[in-house]
């Protein structure tokens, strides 16, 4: 079944609205389109000028469009991924994305050639009617063949990626990899390194103030456990704060926490606070006597 070759006239940059900047050539939906990378990129993330570009000529059918190609590319992308949530876009294959599979053979029928996708690649061959492979698409899946066989024959097979997070589609900058927990954009990925850069600052301060409970209530625990309040207990606290400075300023792990261009060390309020005082009374009771 030969596709339509229909011209999609709003996507002639001619059209473009004032700051225009996206590089959209004319496409003809079928055999006979034209497709590039920005395009395809515009279609899956419903680009701002793209929309612009239709809506002067609204359809329903170019949401229609932009879905039937999300859902043939989310199968692609998804089969380099595996249970566990890892993903390795060099593993994405057709037998895990059957729906593209046909896509690709059916577009290929109907340029005169024929392409036998299997595990990570496809065979060519001149289109031979008598053989017994043939799909026929229809709708708005048929529409797309030729954006995903641009994708499935080009470098894009293994660059082109989903962000897991925010589910921006964009270009992979490094191949080869395996990404642990997904796929993620720039924009994203920055965010999990900030927050994961503040949770790790927070597990180094928290480890640090349970050091410094642990070494009060070592170094101080005859006179801790002769004093009920001994937060209260302005000596007592000025010496723990003294000791505890000193073992700071002697702990490469301790002293860029507590002697910083606005902290010099802890005082005697310091273990007056309750998850202070609290603290050491825990540590307390686990010290040896």
């Amino acid at each position: 079944m030969r596709t339509s070759t229909k011209t999609l006239a709003l996507t002639d940059s001619t059209q473009a609205t004032p700051g225009h900047s996206l590089v959209l050539p004319p496409l003809e939906f079928g055999a006979r389109a034209e497709v590039t990378t920005d395009y395809i990129l515009a279609m899956l993330n419903d680009d701002p000028e793209l929309l612009a570009l239709e809506a002067l000529q609204p359809t329903p059918s170019h949401t229609k469009v932009r879905r039937a190609l999300r859902e043939l590319v989310d199968e692609w992308l998804d089969s380099g991924l595996d249970v566990s949530g890892s993903e390795t876009p060099k593993d994405r294959n057709f037998e895990e994305s059957p729906k593209s599979q046909k896509a690709l053979v059916s577009f290929s029928k109907s340029g005169g050639l024929l392409l036998l996708p299997h595990g990570k690649t496809f065979s060519l061959y001149f289109n031979d009617e008598n053989l017994p492979l043939a799909f026929d698409g229809n709708g708005f899946e048929e529409i797309v063949r030729p954006q995903i066989a641009f994708i499935l024959l080009s470098g894009l097979r293994e660059r082109l990626a989903k962000c897991r997070k925010c589910n921006t589609y964009f270009l992979l900058k490094y191949l080869g990899k395996t990404y642990s927990r997904g796929t993620k954009c720039g924009i994203c990925n920055r965010a999990s390194r900030s927050e994961n850069s503040v949770k790790a600052t927070a597990s180094v301060r928290a480890n640090a103030v349970a050091t410094l409970h642990k070494l009060a209530a070592t170094r101080f625990q005859k006179k801790l456990r002769g004093v009920a309040s001994w937060q209260k207990d302005k000596a007592l606290k000025a010496a723990i704060a003294e000791y505890l400075n000193i073992q700071i300023q002697r702990s490469d792990t301790l002293r860029p926490i507590y002697y910083t261009a606005k902290r010099k060390g802890i005082t005697g309020k310091w273990t007056a606070q309750d998850e202070n005082w609290k603290g050491i009374n825990k540590a307390l009771k686990v010290a040896k006597r």
